[in-house]
Formats: C-alpha cells, sequence, structure tokens
C-alpha cells in the first residue's frame, strides 16, 4: 500500500574503448524504458533521451567529452567489447574517477553479462497523497528482510560519507596537503 510505481534499476562496471585507442573505466547504468526514471535529469538540446530504444544507443555526460577524445552524437566505442554509439549527451551525471553511461535496463544486462533478470535497485513513487512516505519505507524494510529502503537524499548522503570514510583518493589528498606543509616550511627555513 502506497506505492505507486516501481522502477528497476541496474548499475555494473564496464571498460570502454575509444576510436583513437584509449580505454576508459565506465560505470553502466540501466533504466527501464519508457519512463527512462533514474537516469540524468537534464540533457543537452540535440538528445532525445527516447534514442536509447535504438540498438546500441549510450548516453555519456557533456563534461566526460575531453576524456573520451570529443567524441560527438552520433559516434561508435566499445564498451565490454560491445560496439554501442553515443545517442546524446546528459548535464551534471559526472562520476567521482569514473564515467557514468547511461542506457536501458536491457543493453545494461547484456553489455555486463549479468543475467536477464538482475537487478541491483528499485526505485520507488511513492503515492503521497494516501501513505506518509516513512511510513512506506517502514513497511518495505520490515517486510522485505533483502531489501532496504532509504530515502533518495538521505542515500545520497550515506554514499558521500562513505566515500570520505573508504576512498583512497581522500587518504591521498590529506597526504598531499601534509606533504605540502612540510615542503612550504622547508624552503622558507
Amino acid at each position: 500500500p502506497g506505492v505507486r510505481q516501481v522502477y528497476p534499476m541496474v548499475f555494473a562496471a564496464g571498460s570502454a574503448k575509444l576510436p583513437k585507442g584509449g580505454k576508459l573505466s565506465v560505470q553502466i547504468i540501466g533504466v527501464a524504458a519508457p519512463a527512462f526514471i533514474g537516469a540524468a535529469r537534464r540533457y543537452t538540446p540535440e538528445t532525445n533521451v527516447n534514442d536509447l530504444i535504438n540498438e546500441g544507443a549510450v548516453i555519456f555526460d557533456q563534461s566526460e567529452l575531453p576524456r573520451l577524445d570529443n567524441l560527438a552524437v552520433g559516434d561508435y566505442l566499445t564498451i565490454n567489447d560491445q560496439r554501442v554509439y553515443v545517442s546524446g549527451l546528459s548535464q551534471g551525471l559526472t562520476g567521482f574517477g569514473t564515467s557514468y553511461v547511461v542506457t536501458t535496463l536491457e543493453r545494461a544486462r547484456v553489455l555486463s553479462q549479468l543475467s536477464p533478470n538482475f537487478v541491483n535497485a528499485y526505485l520507488v513513487m511513492v503515492d503521497g497523497s494516501a501513505v506518509d512516505r516513512a511510513a512506506v519505507i517502514a513497511q518495505i524494510n520490515r517486510e522485505i528482510n533483502t531489501a532496504r529502503a532509504v530515502e533518495g537524499v538521505k542515500l545520497g548522503g550515506e554514499t558521500i560519507s562513505y566515500m570520505l570514510k573508504n576512498n583512497n583518493v581522500v587518504a591521498g589528498f590529506l597526504m598531499m596537503v601534509v606533504f605540502s606543509v612540510i615542503g612550504g616550511f622547508a624552503i622558507v627555513g
């Protein structure tokens, strides 16, 4: 009760090989057509999200173009040794050390060689007029032991906290600051 719609999602790692020979680590995000809920929220004007239905279509973020050898919409590349093409560009879907690729749920499974029924997460749209969101989250957590329901904003905060605590990039940055201060004192001294 209280759930209006459920959208499955797939997240998988991949390796993109560019036409000029470069390689790039990618995180594949598979979303269900035709709603494409869970994909980027903004796109460049020439992007039509419905083009993702076309065979081999993927969307990269506009900020990733320099890392992608300045590929243009319509250009081909391979992800996990399978040919795909850039059908559009998102705006504001940037990763921390990895590039995000948005495609359909089915294509994400094929690119990642996952089972046709594999799902990492579900986005749940709550019928706000009928039930309190917190009550729906509590009921999902109580009744489905293998799942954990979390509100999107809270999940984002938990993700940032996890990255800060468990990622070597943060430790590396802090070490760089410490060595810079020590080096600065040595130069001034």
